[in-house]
């Protein structure tokens, strides 16, 4: 932009630091939409396990929290290491609860009788600060592993294998409340029984 010669030296001064100070506005009300949509959506990677489901440590579980408009989601994975394929085995969110969800246990059972592996997996989430609740809601997942022809194939059969004894609160709820499956031993032994 051409400044002709009348214009005084306050003038021209005044012109220059005022297109700054635009500039800058405009650049930074562009940039704050950005960054707070890029924090939303932002991952951290959680817990690793290394897992011997069918050879030793043959698998990887891998959990991300990612920060959403809500809250925070709890992402899990299931990574083969021979060829690092990753299988999405679910999420868990609980935007009611004091903290953030955690995975409390990751194990892999083996049955005696010969049937297909089961990862076992614990979540929990804890709830406070109200005189009626305060405690730990857990959420338990299992999952089969089937191989055929080198494939194998993961599916969730938690209501099938465990049914309503799949979540769970332990705490204060009115009452003290215990929840009976919230260690892999409990729960495997409940296998040995019944699958």
């Amino acid at each position: 932009m051409e400044i002709d010669g009348n214009t005084s030296y306050k003038q021209r001064r005044f012109f220059n630091y005022s297109t700054g100070y635009l500039l800058a506005i405009f650049v930074l009300l562009l940039f704050i939409p950005f960054q707070k949509n890029s924090a939303e959506n932002q991952c951290e990677n959680g817990n690793k396990f290394n897992l011997s489901i069918f050879n030793e440590n043959d698998y990887k579980f891998q959990s991300k929290s990612c920060h959403e408009k809500n809250g925070v989601i709890l992402k899990y994975y299931l990574i083969n290491h021979s060829n690092s394929k990753s299988d999405y085995l679910g999420e868990y969110s609980e935007f009611s609860a004091k903290e953030e969800p955690k995975i409390r246990a990751v194990s892999v059972y083996h049955s005696k009788n010969k049937k297909d592996p089961l990862l076992i997996l614990i979540i929990s989430s804890y709830f406070c600060c109200t005189p009626q609740l305060e405690g730990y809601a857990y959420k338990v997942g299992i999952y089969r592993f089937s191989l055929k022809n080198n494939d194998i194939s993961i599916e969730d059969v938690t209501s099938q294998v465990f049914g309503k004894r799949a979540s769970g609160f332990e705490g204060k709820l009115d009452r003290t409340l215990n929840f009976k499956y919230k260690n892999i031993a409990s729960i495997k032994r409940w296998l040995d029984k019944h699958y």
